[in-house]
């Protein structure tokens, strides 16, 4: 049946009725969108009949996203008055890195950069992903010449971006990097910016976008304590 929907027309999205814990689900979904572009979304026949509300909406929410909509934005988007954002365009990075569990040592790891799209809104966003060496926290291929052609995760986010930004070139790059500890940081800068900047400098040598790195940490030393009532908790 796959095949024959193929051989008519490649459908943008399919709408798949799998059982709970189907073992063809990773298969599928791999078939489709990596070897096929198409995007899908997977749901169970409901057990009674009448069928959770919220579940509904969580189903509908995800398939808006993957057909290009957007499901949440913040206000001031609208009004275009974010500083810096807002007054040139600007790219906003996240990147991550996910490893295996520590006895996994033959798996490897994920790097994945998220990169806002449709300047001068933030809150709609693509993301990209390469798998690299297990355990390697910096991620190698921001930037990846390929016979004199750059196919690293920056380029892939540099394009999208001048595509539907109405062919504006990011002046400011905004970066948020997860996952590092303080005896990284450096690294962040030798090696992942280095290769952001060499990723735009092989698109135009002529161009100069500003970069602000920001490291996001889970874990911090900071306490709040109330003035004049340090017994009590910070108000939220």
């Amino acid at each position: 049946m796959f095949d024959k929907v193929l051989k008519e027309k490649t459908p943008k999205f399919l709408l798949c009725l799998l059982p709970e814990d189907s073992n063809i689900y990773g298969p599928w979904k791999k078939a489709c969108l990596a070897e096929h572009g198409i995007f899908t979304q997977c749901i169970a026949p409901p057990k009674k009949k009448t069928v959770n509300k919220r579940y509904l909406a969580n189903v509908l929410l995800k398939i808006n996203v993957k057909l290009g909509g957007m499901n949440s934005l913040l206000a001031k988007e609208l009004s275009e008055v974010i500083p810096i954002v807002s007054q040139a365009p600007t790219l906003i990075l996240g990147m991550d890195v996910s490893h295996g569990s520590p006895g996994q040592t033959d798996i490897p790891s994920i790097a994945a950069v998220v990169s806002s799209r449709q300047w001068p809104k933030m809150s709609k966003y693509r993301a990209w992903f390469r798998t690299q060496k297990s355990k390697v926290e910096m991620i190698e291929e921001l930037f990846k010449l390929v016979d004199d052609k750059d196919e690293g995760l920056i380029r892939q986010a540099l394009d999208d971006f001048y595509e539907t930004s109405k062919q504006n070139r990011p002046e400011n790059i905004i970066i948020f990097r997860d996952g590092v500890s303080d005896s990284q940081f450096n690294q962040v800068l030798d090696k992942e910016l280095t290769q952001i900047i060499e990723a735009c400098q092989f698109w135009d040598k002529d161009w100069h976008p500003k970069f602000l790195v920001i490291v996001a940490q889970k874990n911090h030393h900071t306490r709040f304590f109330q003035t004049g009532n340090p017994a009590e908790n910070a108000p939220p």
